[in-house]
């Protein structure tokens, strides 16, 4: 009796209903809607929201479908790209929905909160490129909807309100492009966010509380074009902060020592922020466009995983020859008052201008006894050790014996070879050895299980030790510029203990997609200049993925899996063959480019 129940409820429209405004394909897509809960309507010129959309019960059924093969509620809902100018309430019936998607439509307004917070299953919504001016008050309170992702950039907010800082769960929230003077209070307590992107709008100040040590998931902050006068943040995790175009000029960064980028140009900076000698990971910092006067030799000499520094148009009449030091690739000098340095080297490459600068200055031989003092006194008074630029070519013996170090430097030197009694080091937790002469590494060195983050670029290193990716603290990896193969790496067959967050292989000899599908939590990943021709995505962690970057290899072809990368925010293309992503697609980013392949992944 309940199958004819049934079967009678499915047959109530008229086989014409659906049909009203609307063509035969319209029909195949609602009657797909009803098999797998995915309800597509994408790019269909529509002005409101066809009948059964958000009642799959009345949509006409053919005789050969079963009741039992069908689905009776909408999990996800796309209408983007469309001309909806109202969503209606019903919505609300949607009990089991969990993502919706009404990118580029004409809406002005949303349903009222009653209407949201029974959505308990929502997990993300994009209302970008619309007209909407204000959020409905009390989106978010008791975490309802529990959103993960909510994007309403691109529309006409001039306010939040204050109950979307209930919403526990929200990792990621974009706000740019509208016309915010303020953020809510409160946004510190966003205890699982990890992008947060208000650019492009009229914010003159931060949450105070944002100020002090907080936001402790924030991994990526975008805050350009805006008003801001002085910025503060002390996130532990950030690796990305974007502020420039805002009228800066003070940039305090205390804590934040996981930050790689940091892009701050046209502003009214004075002079580089003194917290930048403790980031010890930042590698691309944009100060170019300020008034910044001098590089201070202490920071510069504290910046040693800088790789690409943009310091054009300020008023920089001399430089330190420290800068020489350090391994940029990327040095951007234009538009300052040198007049110590000849034209020809500030115009020429950057390996010519770092060798100009080194040539200033003399550095001392080190007696190897004069060292083996410095690291005692070093670990006895804290427990890190700075032997940068040493000249050495070996560890110096009583090295090995300091248990208590937590971080070692040894970057720019002469090392060959890092004895197995760097295993002794069971306290460590950072290993910069970048800018030696290493073939290998030892084995015991995969034997500290406190070591986080390692970090050997330009060396001649030829293989890895397999056991590397079962550190079990493991988060922090750059082998950039080596002579690393895909067999070389040493990469497990199936999951890896190693919680590798980021991974930079950047210039090494790849040639194919290395197999990293065991790294579950891979954030940021470098395959740059590695002459891959086919990207396989089956063989990497798409599911986590935030920044890919694939320049300068040989790919011909995206293929369309790799838009299952829904957490991807950065995606590097320049210098490939790309003949079927055009690119004014590239042009606009990560998330257009993802579209347009899971378009083709659609049809």
């Amino acid at each position: 009796m309940a199958a004819m129940a049934r079967g009678g409820s499915r047959r109530a429209a008229a086989p014409d209903e659906v049909r009203t405004g609307a063509s035969r394909p319209l029909d195949a897509t609602l009657l797909a809607a009803r098999r797998t809960g995915h309800l597509n309507l994408r790019g269909r010129g529509l002005r409101a929201l066809p009948r059964g959309a958000l009642c799959l019960s009345e949509i006409p059924l053919p005789e050969s479908i079963k009741w039992w093969e069908l689905r009776e509620a909408l999990e996800v809902l796309d209408a983007s790209e469309n001309e909806l100018e109202e969503l209606p309430h019903q919505i609300a019936s949607q009990v089991e929905l969990r993502e919706v998607a009404l990118s580029h439509n004409k809406l002005t307004s949303l349903p009222p909160h009653d209407c949201w917070r029974e959505l308990s299953c929502l997990v993300s919504l994009v209302l970008s490129h619309n007209e909407i001016r204000a959020l409905p008050d009390g989106l978010g309170q008791g975490n309802l909807p529990p959103l993960a992702r909510l994007d309403v950039s691109h529309n006409q907010l001039d306010s939040l309100p204050g109950s979307i800082t209930e919403m526990c769960r929200l990792a990621v929230l974009d706000v740019s492009h509208n016309r915010l003077a303020s953020l809510p209070d409160g946004l510190a307590a966003l205890a699982a966010l990890r992008q947060l992107h208000a650019s492009h709008n009229r914010l003159a100040s931060l949450p105070a509380a944002t100020e002090a040590p907080s936001l402790p998931s924030l991994e990526h902050a975008t805050l350009n074009d805006n008003l801001l006068p002085r910025l503060r943040l002390a996130s532990p995790a950030l690796q990305s902060l974007q502020v420039a175009k805002n009228r800066l000029a003070s940039l305090e960064l205390e804590g934040c020592v996981a930050l790689r980028e940091l892009a701050a140009s046209h502003n009214l900076l004075a002079e580089l922020p003194p917290s930048l000698a403790r980031l010890p990971a930042l590698a691309t910092l944009d100060v170019g466009a300020n008034r910044i006067r001098a590089f201070p030799a202490a920071v510069v000499r504290a910046c040693v995983s800088l790789t690409r520094l943009d310091a054009s148009c300020n008023e920089l009449s001399s430089l330190p020859a420290e800068l020489g030091l350090l391994a940029l690739t990327k040095l951007t000098l234009h538009g300052n008052p040198l007049r110590t340095l000849p034209s020809s080297v500030l115009n020429g490459p950057t390996p010519k201008l770092l060798e100009h600068l080194r040539s200033k200055l003399e550095l001392p031989a080190v007696d190897a006894l004069a060292v083996e003092e410095v690291a005692t006194s070093v670990v006895r008074s804290g427990a890190d050790l700075n032997l940068v630029g040493q000249r050495l070519r070996a560890l110096p013996e009583k090295l090995c014996e300091q248990e208590a170090l937590i971080t070692l430097d040894l970057s720019r030197n002469e090392i060959s070879d890092l004895t197995n009694e760097i295993g002794w080091l069971q306290a460590l937790r950072k290993l910069r050895a970048s800018q030696n002469s290493l073939r290998h590494l030892p084995p015991s060195l995969c034997e500290i299980s406190t070591l986080a983050e390692l970090q050997v670029d330009q060396n001649l290193l030829t293989e890895l030790p397999p056991a590397l990716w079962s550190c079990p603290s493991l988060t922090f990896v750059s082998f950039n510029r080596n002579r690393l193969t895909v067999p070389a790496l040493g990469l497990p067959e199936g999951r890896a203990l190693a919680p590798v967050r980021h991974l930079d292989l950047g210039e090494n000899r790849l040639g194919a997609t290395p197999p990293l599908a065991c790294l579950p939590q891979l954030h940021e990943l470098h395959l740059q200049g590695n002459s891959i021709r086919e990207l396989r995505v089956a063989l990497l962690p798409l599911g986590a993925l935030v920044t890919l970057d694939l320049r300068d290899n040989d790919i011909a072809v995206l293929p369309p899996e790799l838009s299952a990368a829904a957490a991807l925010q950065s995606l590097g293309l320049s210098g490939n063959p790309l003949r079927s992503m055009p690119h004014a697609v590239q042009a606009k980013g990560a998330r257009a480019v993802l579209e347009l392949l899971a378009k083709r992944m659609a049809n």
